[in-house]
């Protein structure tokens, strides 16, 4: 049996019809289909609703994140980036889709495989890996800012940690970053990609002057 995230993903929900001639990779959506493809997978989707609240994910304001790196300057704080790989997959769905396993899966062709995890494609997945890594955070002790709910802070003595989301672009603000990162990786078994101290980030080259300016 093949071991694919997508297989893995597979597990519960509504009308969906496939073929096996792409896989999915990109999205378009009109006001009742969603249409899914990749290289060896084509799912359409049927008979779900057109959400009326936002489904995608939240992100910090570049404005907020270069305060926030200001403030680290000021308390010496560290600066790090990460990436959480396959984001999406660690979320569960709350849409209704099922696919019909095509040759790529193995002795499961044929058969009708329902989608558990958010898979990247469908209308919610944004909102569903935010509200997955949000409980995580608040897990570990970190609260929201009332100013921007995706900059989440935590005391740590007599200094505030910051800890900034771009989707799944991270970037940590702390006394000790890989603390947090080893935490993540260990107790709560997110794929961590790109961990270390910032130099580029959604855009931005972070660097220091000969001076030492950053």
């Amino acid at each position: 049996m093949p071991n694919t995230p997508l297989l893995k993903a597979l597990e519960r929900g509504a009308l969906v019809q496939m073929d096996t001639r792409r896989y999915v990779y990109t999205s378009f959506t009109t006001s009742s289909t969603t249409v899914v493809t990749r290289q060896d997978l084509w799912l359409e989707e049927h008979l779900t609703d057109v959400p009326v609240n936002s489904v995608y994910s939240g992100v910090v304001s570049l404005q907020n994140l270069c305060i926030r790196v200001f403030l680290a300057e000021l308390s010496n704080l560290q600066v790090h980036a990460a990436d959480v790989g396959n984001a999406y997959l660690e979320a569960e769905t709350k849409e209704k889709v099922y696919v019909i396993g095509g040759p790529g899966f193995g002795e499961l062709e044929g058969h009708t495989l329902i989608i558990h995890k958010a898979l990247y494609g469908l209308r919610s997945s944004g909102l569903r890996w935010h509200e997955k890594f949000a409980a995580t955070l608040r897990d570990m002790g970190f609260v929201p800012s009332k100013e921007d709910i995706d900059i989440w802070m935590q005391r740590n003595g007599n200094i505030w940690e910051y800890f900034a989301t771009y989707v799944n672009n991270l970037a940590i603000i702390m006394k000790d970053p890989k603390l947090f990162t080893d935490l993540l990786i260990d107790k709560y078994k997110y794929k961590l990609k790109g961990v270390g101290p910032i130099t580029y980030h959604l855009g931005n080259d972070y660097k220091r002057d000969p001076d030492g300016t950053f």
